[in-house]
């Protein structure tokens, strides 16, 4: 994560000094549990925030509740248009 921010930072020719301010945050769930930190980063074009969050599988609950969703919407929905738009073989068909 630090070289895929550096690596931008360096691609936008946000390139900092060695004497620029600093500073840093932790986060804190509501048990006192760490679970990130960020570090601020005084540049020329502005502020340079680098954050580090903690991987948890509970992060990838609601990615999957919504492909699941969206699975059961995109089934019904081809379902139904599908059997409304598909002619019935055996019905008579009108003479003009």
């Amino acid at each position: 994560m630090k070289a895929l921010l550096l690596g931008m930072a360096l691609l936008a020719g946000l390139a900092v000094p060695a004497s620029a301010q600093q500073a840093s945050a932790s986060f804190v769930d509501a048990q006192g549990n760490e679970v990130g930190s960020a570090k601020l980063t005084q540049t020329p074009n502005g502020v340079l925030i680098e954050l580090q969050m903690l991987a948890s599988p509970w992060a990838y609950t609601v990615l999957g509740a919504t492909v699941v969703i969206d699975a059961c919407l995109l089934y019904v929905f081809f379902t139904t248009h599908r059997a409304a738009q598909t002619p019935d073989p055996l019905a008579p068909r009108a003479s003009a």
